[in-house]
Parts: C-alpha cells; sequence; structure tokens
C-alpha cells in the first residue's frame, strides 16, 4: 500500500508539499497540486484514517451494537444509521451480541481499543448500568434505541409501543373478545415492559384486570414462540387474539397454527408488530402495528453525530417515534367490492409509451383477472401522436382514459377533452388520502373540479458522483484552483464551473471525460433545462406570461446554457434523455440534471457503472420543473363509471408500490413513508423535497382567445435555443426571437 514518501517521490516534491496539497493549503504551486494530484491517482494512495485520527481526536468511525439483524425492525434501524452517516462521511461497523451480554461486553471492549468516535446500541442488559457509565467516561458519544438504561441519564429513543398496544388491545375488547394473549420477549426491555403496559391499561380502560395468564414472556425468537402457541391452542378454551411484539415471534405463532389449525373450531386472530413493508402478503395477519425503524435509525445517528462534534456540551435526549397501529389489516382493497357489477367489459387506454405504462401493462392482468374487465393499452412513442388522438376524440373514438403531460392537462381541459370526475370523488372522497397531499392539486385539479388522477411523481434533479466529488485529488486541485470546497453546485454558475473542471479538455486529471451532458434531442426536456435556468435569474417570477420575462434573465439562461453545452458530449443537442442516462451511468459525466424517474436505470446493477457512487439533490438555482403524469377519463367515453373503477384500483397502496417498482414514481403517500422504498430509491427524499419546491410551467391565454398549445409554445422557445446552442444564432439573436414570438402570441 502506498504511502505519503511514495506519493513524494513519484511527485518529485517534499513530504510537507504531500501534505499542504491533501489538506488543501492554498500555499502549492499549481504545478505542484497537479504532480501530486496524478501521483495519488497511479498510486491510489489513501490516507491512513487511524493515524489522522490520532493527531484530529476522531476516527470518523461509528460501532452499532444490535442484538441481531434477524428481525426486520433492527435491519431496517441500521439502514437509517448508515445512511445518515454515510451521508456525513462516517464508515460504519455492525456488531450483534445474539442477546448475549458477556459478548455485548467484548464488543464494547474492542470499540473501545478502536477509538470509536461514537457507539448506538440496543443492549442485552440494560441493568448493567456501570458499564455504560464506564464507557461514557472514554469520550465516546452513545446512543441507546429501543431499550433504556434505568436510571443512566443517556440519550434514548424507542418506538411508542405502549400506545400501540393500548390501541390494539382496545380495538379487540371493545368488539367483545375477553381472551386476548400477548406474546412478548424478556421484561427486563423497556421496549417490551411497554407492550405488556399498554396490554394492561387497555383492560384497566375497561374495569378488566389482564389475567397473568395472558402474558407470555419468551426468547424473542420463532422456536419459543412456536412452543408457547402451541401450548395455549391445545387448551380447550385457547385465545381469540394473539398479539405478538415482533416478526421473530410471530413467525412462531404462524407456524404452530399452521400446524394446528384444522384441528382448531376457531383459528384466533393474529396481531404482529413489524417494521414497514411493502410486500404485506408476506405476513397475512390480522391486524398490525407498523414500526419505522429506519427513521429511528436516523433520529438516532443525527443525534450521535450532534454530540459526537462536542462532546464536552452534548444533553441526553428522550425521543418516542409513533407507529401506524391498524387492528384490522384485512379492509379489502378498492378492488374487491361490488366488482362484479362494474359495467363495461372493455376499456381502452392512450398512453405514452415509457416505463411507466410499460409497468402498468404488467399489472392489468390482475385487473382482468380479478374483474372481467379487458383493458387495451394503445401506447405511442412521441407526445404528439398522444395529443393528436386525444383532440381527435369523438363518440365513435373508443379511448376511454388519456394519459396526459402535465404541461398539456389544462389544455385539454379546455379543449373538453377531458371528463369532470367531481361526482365520482364526491362518492369517495376518502380515496384521495391514498396520494400525497400536495399532489392532488398539481395532478388532478383545475380551477375547482377534479379532471384526473395522479399516476406518476416526477421532478428534476442533479444527479453527481459522490465518489468524485469526494476524492482527496479532485478536492485540493478543485481548491487550489478556485478557493473554495468542491461541493455539488448551488447555483448555474457554479455548475458550470464545476462541469469545467470535470471535463478533461479543460482538465486532463479528470476521472471522467466529460462534467456533464443533455438530452436535447426533444423541445420539451431542452425547454425544461432553459426553464429551471431563467427561473434562478429572474425575479418575476416562474410563469412565461404577461409581463414578458426579464431580458436579462433570458440572456443570463442561455448564455448558461451555451456554455454548459461545451462541457458535454458534442452530440447532446441530438441525445434522448434515455441516452443522456446512459452517457451517466457508463461513467462517461460527473453530474447530470434529469427526471427522478432516471434513479431507476442508475440503481439497474445489469446496466450502471456507478451504482454506489451517485448523489442526488436539488437542482442548482433551486427552481426544478415539474413533471410527471396524470389519468383522466375522456369526454367521449361511454364507460366512465368502469373507466373510474380502474383508476381507483390502480391508485391503491397495494397496486401503486408494486407499479413503482416496476418503472415510475407513483405519488401514494405509502410510497414516500416506505423505509424498504427508501433504501432501494436512496434520492426519494430528495424527490419529494424537490417536488415541494418545484415550479409548474403555466402559459397565458391569448391567442385569438384561446390557449397557447403547449406543442406551440415548445417551438416557439425551442427552435431559437437550438439555433442558439449549435451556432447559427447569438444568443441574442435567440433572445430577440423569443422576445418577438411571446409579443406576438401572448398579452
Amino acid at each position: 500500500m502506498a504511502n505519503l514518501k511514495d506519493v513524494a517521490k513519484m511527485a518529485k516534491v517534499s513530504l510537507g508539499t504531500v501534505s499542504n496539497v491533501i489538506n488543501g493549503k492554498a500555499t502549492v504551486a499549481p504545478d505542484n497540486v497537479k504532480a501530486v494530484n496524478k501521483a495519488i491517482q497511479i498510486l491510489k494512495y489513501r490516507p491512513n484514517a487511524s493515524a489522522r485520527s490520532l493527531k484530529k481526536s476522531e476516527t470518523k468511525h461509528i460501532g452499532v451494537i444490535l442484538p441481531n439483524i434477524q428481525e426486520t425492525n433492527y435491519a431496517s434501524i441500521f439502514t437509517g444509521i448508515e445512511r445518515v452517516l454515510s451521508e456525513n462521511n462516517y464508515s460504519v461497523s455492525l456488531y450483534t451480541t445474539s442477546e448475549v451480554p458477556e459478548k455485548e461486553k467484548q464488543i464494547i471492549d474492542k470499540l473501545i481499543q478502536l477509538r470509536m468516535d461514537g457507539i448506538i446500541i440496543m443492549t442485552c442488559q440494560p441493568d448493567n448500568i456501570d458499564l455504560f457509565i464506564d464507557l461514557k467516561k472514554n469520550s465516546i458519544a452513545l446512543v441507546f434505541i429501543e431499550r433504556e438504561v434505568k436510571n443512566g441519564g443517556f440519550t434514548f429513543f424507542e418506538h411508542d409501543n405502549y400506545t400501540s398496544f393500548f390501541n390494539i388491545t382496545d380495538h379487540y375488547l371493545k368488539q367483545g373478545y375477553r381472551n386476548i394473549y400477548i406474546l412478548t420477549g424478556p421484561v427486563e426491555f423497556s421496549s417490551q415492559q411497554n407492550c405488556i403496559d399498554g396490554f394492561k391499561a387497555a383492560f384497566t380502560a375497561y374495569d378488566l384486570k389482564a389475567d397473568k395468564e395472558y402474558i407470555k414472556e419468551s426468547n424473542i425468537d420463532k422456536e419459543s414462540s412456536f412452543k408457547i402457541t402451541v401450548e395455549l391452542l391445545s387448551k380447550k378454551n385457547h385465545p381469540e387474539v394473539i398479539i405478538a411484539s415482533s416478526i421473530q415471534l410471530y413467525e412462531g405463532v404462524f407456524e404452530a397454527i399452521t400446524l394446528l389449525g384444522k384441528s382448531l373450531e376457531t383459528i384466533p386472530k393474529v396481531i404482529v408488530s413489524k417494521d414497514l413493508t411493502w410486500s404485506e402478503s408476506f405476513y397475512p395477519c390480522d391486524g398490525k402495528i407498523q414500526k419505522n425503524g429506519m427513521k429511528l435509525g436516523e433520529m438516532a445517528a443525527k443525534k450521535l453525530l450532534q454530540d459526537a462534534s462536542n462532546l464536552n456540551f452534548s444533553e441526553s435526549t428522550y425521543r418516542k417515534l409513533k407507529n401506524t397501529d391498524i387492528p384490522d389489516s384485512k379492509i379489502p382493497a378498492p378492488i374487491r367490492p361490488g366488482i362484479q357489477s362494474v359495467p363495461g367489459n372493455h376499456l381502452k387506454i392512450l398512453a405514452r409509451k415509457g416505463l411507466a405504462p410499460e409497468a402498468l401493462e404488467l399489472l392489468i392482468p390482475i385487473y382482468t383477472e380479478a374483474t372481467g374487465i379487458r383493458i387495451e393499452l394503445d401506447l405511442f412513442t412521441s407526445d404528439d401522436a398522444i395529443r393528436k388522438r386525444a383532440y381527435e376524440l369523438t363518440d365513435d373514438k373508443d379511448y376511454d382514459i388519456l394519459m396526459v403531460d402535465i404541461p398539456w392537462f389544462p389544455e385539454l381541459i379546455e379543449a373538453g377533452r377531458l371528463a369532470v370526475l367531481d361526482n365520482y370523488i364526491q362518492q369517495d372522497p376518502s380515496f384521495l388520502d391514498y396520494f400525497l397531499p400536495e399532489s392532488i392539486d398539481v395532478y388532478s385539479k383545475y380551477g375547482e373540479s377534479y379532471f384526473g388522477i395522479p399516476f406518476i411523481i416526477d421532478v428534476q434533479l442533479l444527479f453527481y458522483r459522490k465518489d468524485l466529488f469526494s476524492d482527496l485529488g479532485m478536492q485540493s486541485l478543485f481548491y487550489n484552483l478556485h478557493k473554495t470546497k468542491l461541493q455539488p453546485p448551488r447555483t448555474w454558475k457554479e455548475f458550470n464551473i464545476i462541469a469545467d473542471f470535470f471535463t478533461r479538455s479543460s482538465n486532463p486529471e479528470s476521472p471522467v471525460e466529460y462534467g456533464t451532458s443533455f438530452g436535447a434531442k426533444y423541445f420539451p426536456n431542452l425547454i425544461c433545462d432553459f426553464l429551471s435556468r431563467m427561473w434562478s435569474y429572474s425575479s418575476e417570477g416562474n410563469d412565461i406570461k404577461g409581463p414578458l420575462p426579464d431580458t436579462r434573465a433570458m440572456l443570463n439562461s442561455l448564455n448558461n446554457l451555451v456554455k454548459g453545452f461545451s462541457y458535454a458530449p458534442q452530440n447532446s443537442l441530438v441525445q434522448s434523455p434515455r441516452e443522456l442516462i446512459n452517457d451517466f451511468i457508463s461513467g462517461k459525466a460527473a453530474m447530470i440534471t434529469s427526471f427522478g424517474a432516471a434513479g431507476t436505470s442508475i440503481m439497474d446493477r445489469t446496466r450502471s457503472k456507478v451504482i454506489g457512487k451517485v448523489g442526488c439533490t436539488l437542482v442548482p438555482g433551486g427552481n426544478p420543473i415539474l413533471g410527471g403524469w396524470t389519468l383522466g377519463i375522456a369526454e367521449t367515453s361511454k364507460k366512465k363509471d368502469a373507466a373510474f373503477h380502474f383508476l381507483k384500483w390502480l391508485s391503491a397502496p397495494d397496486i401503486s408500490i408494486p407499479l413503482t417498482i416496476l418503472g415510475g414514481f407513483s405519488p401514494s403517500a405509502r410510497l414516500f413513508d416506505n423505509p424498504e422504498m427508501q433504501k432501494l430509491y436512496p434520492w426519494i427524499n430528495e424527490l419529494y423535497k424537490s417536488f415541494k419546491q418545484s415550479k409548474k410551467r403555466s402559459i397565458s391565454k391569448n391567442i385569438n382567445g384561446r390557449t397557447l398549445s403547449e406543442k406551440e409554445f415548445e417551438g416557439l422557445l425551442g427552435i431559437p435555443i437550438t439555433k442558439a446552442l449549435n451556432g447559427k444564432m447569438s444568443v441574442i439573436e435567440a433572445v430577440k426571437e423569443i422576445q418577438t414570438f411571446l409579443e406576438e402570441k401572448i398579452d
């Protein structure tokens, strides 16, 4: 392994110069910076973390101690911890105790020797307060989760088990059940004691006493749970309801019921306390307490980082995270009730070819099998083809459902092509609760009425190579060139500076060929790149309508875009959005702006060379363009009832998450709360943040009293912008042409 001396020898500089370059000192000559960076890359030198930590009194290393990772909630907690720490450039080591106190002691001794900056622990010996007081004396930040060390005064985060077990027990007591049993782990763990306390409190609220026989303590494994459940079911007066405090305990209960079920007159209802998951069919149960382990882990990690950064001023904190209690999880999905009575045995959908419609095509057979209603999906490759067919709809044309791009949603409504859905929604307004609240106004409403159902949420994001931005050599070279830290760009000027830095023709040391790339073959994508810049430079809002946009803002944005293209492949002007993504996932470009749906390709291991190396954040300037699609019912359809029934089925959580996994992001509220989805798509939180900050194109209404069509708008901007980019027109000439068009078309 190369060391500092090797780097200095190859670069032909002193050890002090190498150290100064690594630490970003501004006094090093540019030629020496280049020589050192080149040597670092050739030798693949990495600073010795242990040696640096001795000097800086920090290791940037955190230990996590959990009982096991078989329990899905524990695995989710670790995922949340790891995500926060890795984003803050900390490394994480996971240790499991198997609930053995001696093993936990040995792990703690090891972490002290390794000089960890902090430890997050779910202890199996909460009564051993002296162990943890001694640990704290070693200047190690400490956060406890789920199991509290009594009277220790330590920072502690937990799920709100007391309230959840009270609510679930109360629900079944209210229904007349009395033979209710609870199956928990050892009561010395506060998480399990809280379950029991909530269970007892529900009985007390009904002036009943929870008999000790109803409370079964186990080893928190499925084997002991299986044994206990078999014994309970063998009794004449066996349980009516069994509440399991963990997945492992539930598995034992489930196996026992499966074994003895045929011999039982009645099968007990089973309630499980578990982590959020989209694959509910893996855990068939009558009710559930849904925990968000990832969120709890994130909370714990953020607190640990805060304490580790200034241990002398840290204060102990207590946080309780509420669960989602679903006492009866066998509520039928919208597809089931009265489904055979829905009129119309054939529906036809007009849609644009893409990941989401192709995913929809895979799910349609489920609906057809359950209803007998055949769905025909008519896919086209261009927006123009869809718009043309939507405008040509007559009573004789048989499209029932239209897939509509957000920019031309108002246009089709005003043209009378989409049916008003108010009556349907008034009959069951709770169905809107499936969606993100903010998505309804964007994807469903126009004025005060509903014309569509949200289908795909999308917004511009900045994707960048984390490994390049954190590369030691690149950081020091950038600092010496620009006297500022290399980080994801916050403005469009910064975007071009960094794109230039990572373009090999400008910087031979760059690990990638281009700083960025574009997919400007189609006007809609090109215009989004232009508008997000223009809105950042403009002080007059985000709409292109009267008064006319600031000329200076248009000049600045187009100049910036033209310059940006010089740091991209020469064919960017004729590339499709899919080819843009290929530039990034093949390792050709350092960063791109694209819509969030691109992330599915970035995470595809069969195609992407940048798995695990990608960061995501708000686009420079903070004005992302809103994208996405809505599904509306054609005004001419004679099967509106059946069409709305299909849309309602498609919107249900048990369909929207599989739709997202197969392609495209559903605006389902459940999707953005689901830790499995957050793990699968690490940028999903950034997508939601950007969505709430996004801007929607709005077009004025004045061409002889009618709305300017999206196609006219795209041509109005796209033609002169393209000419400026390919050098057939100067930026000033292009802006003048846009202004002239706007003056003629828009008041």
